[in-house]
């Protein structure tokens, strides 16, 4: 998941759109199964510390863990990231309230 997050700030600052889509492609896949990982909060600071305000495509993906949200918040790390990166936790208010279209 890091490897993703990696490639995919890498694509943005160099403008490869088509590495971008399936960097944030392999990210989302990874969400799916890695959700609960140390290395999920790394991946999310990561991306929230580097990632391009305007282009969301991966902030949409990482937004996505609303369902799991309970358990991320009794995980330190998780409680971390949110505190470090506002943002993060208004995109995934939004979503919880179906307002953001990321």
């Amino acid at each position: 998941m890091l490897v993703n997050s990696k490639v995919y700030i890498a694509a943005e600052k160099y403008d490869i759109q088509l590495l971008r889509l399936l960097a944030a492609a392999k990210d989302k896949a990874a969400v799916a199964t890695l959700w609960n990982s140390l290395t999920f909060s790394e991946s999310t600071h990561l991306i929230y510390s580097n990632a391009i305000e305007p282009d969301k495509n991966l902030r949409n993906v990482i937004a996505q863990i609303k369902e799991r949200i309970k358990a991320l918040l009794e995980k330190g790390e998780f409680m971390t990231v949110l505190k470090d990166h506002g943002n993060l936790s208004l995109d995934v208010i939004r979503k919880m309230v179906g307002i953001m279209n990321v």
